[in-house]
């Protein structure tokens, strides 16, 4: 369910990825290896052995096909309009293939265009507790005790249009199939997973920075992507997060319905008087009361 790596409007998909060699035994997890979403609107696709000379990668989806030939470092980009008379919805599949003949599967996300707000969340001990840079225990690993129910009421507005809710996570690419399987596992909605790029194998955990520089350029493609919609933000108090959020805040101001902070420790509460109008909170229902309040949260 959760393969998607980039969205989409109803008119046109830019579909970006990046052909590269890996053993066949290690396809999943180089297939997997580069997950960065496009600007402004993409879907990643992440094929295996680049084949032959400079043949084209030919990627489809609803019956539309389009070639594009790898550029430098084997990255490609191709925009795939709706068919007359159709618009994308919903979940997109696509597929791509490389010139060496090699198939990969990816889809591309796009949300109701009537629904008029959105929910970026980031990952690490927002949705998932406890859990250190550098260490995923994927679908086995507990979600935080109510969130995705939350997720899942936020996902539908007053009259049941779907919302986009939308992950961003500060791990690596490689890390995208645990990272699925804990999204799926756990039954949180369907939305766009946004991944750092990876760094060679066995390197240490990205710096803070590099984090940081992640996460906020993540969300600014998302608000990018659907100017017309407004969101929700949902992060961790103990985190960078606060200190993002502020940032986008103050940046597209008319467009954050709202910022949520979840409580780590004791330690995070001590945070709170430097994000005035930030609401902090210990428990899912704390916040789902707080958005019911502020007629964000359907019954």
């Amino acid at each position: 369910m959760y393969k998607r790596q980039g969205y989409g409007n109803p008119n046109t998909l830019v579909i970006s990825g990046r052909v590269f060699d890996a053993p066949r035994a290690t396809r999943w997890g180089a297939g997997l290896a580069a997950s960065r979403l496009a600007k402004p609107l993409g879907a990643l696709v992440h094929l295996v052995r680049r084949g032959p000379g400079d043949r084209p990668v030919v990627v489809r989806a609803g019956g539309v096909a389009a070639a594009a030939r790898p550029g430098p470092g084997g990255s490609f980009r191709v925009e795939l309009p709706a068919a007359a008379g159709v618009q994308w919805s919903g979940e997109v599949k696509v597929t791509a293939v490389s010139g060496a003949g090699e198939a990969c599967e990816g889809a591309a996300y796009v949300p109701n265009p009537a629904a008029k707000t959105g929910v970026i969340s980031t990952f690490e001990e927002t949705i998932a507790p406890g859990e250190g840079r550098g260490r995923y225990d994927g679908a086995a690993a507990p979600a935080v005790p109510g969130m995705p129910g939350l997720y899942a009421r936020l996902a539908a507005d007053e009259e049941r249009r779907l919302r986009p809710v939308c992950y961003v996570a500060a791990r690596a690419g490689a890390a995208g199939a645990p990272t699925v399987g804990f999204l799926s596992v756990h039954r949180f909605p369907p939305g766009p997973l946004l991944l750092m790029k990876p760094g060679p194998p066995g390197a240490a955990p990205p710096p803070a920075a590099a984090v940081y520089d992640h996460l906020l350029s993540s969300i600014q493609d998302l608000l990018a992507a659907w100017p017309e919609k407004k969101f929700v933000l949902f992060g961790a108090a103990g985190r960078e997060d606060p200190d993002i959020f502020r940032c986008i805040a103050a940046r597209y101001r008319a467009r954050i319905r709202g910022v949520y902070l979840r409580r780590g420790g004791p330690r995070d509460a001590a945070r709170e008087g430097a994000y005035p109008g930030f609401f902090f909170f210990d428990t899912a229902e704390e916040a789902a009361n707080d958005l019911a309040r502020k007629g964000l949260l359907r019954d």
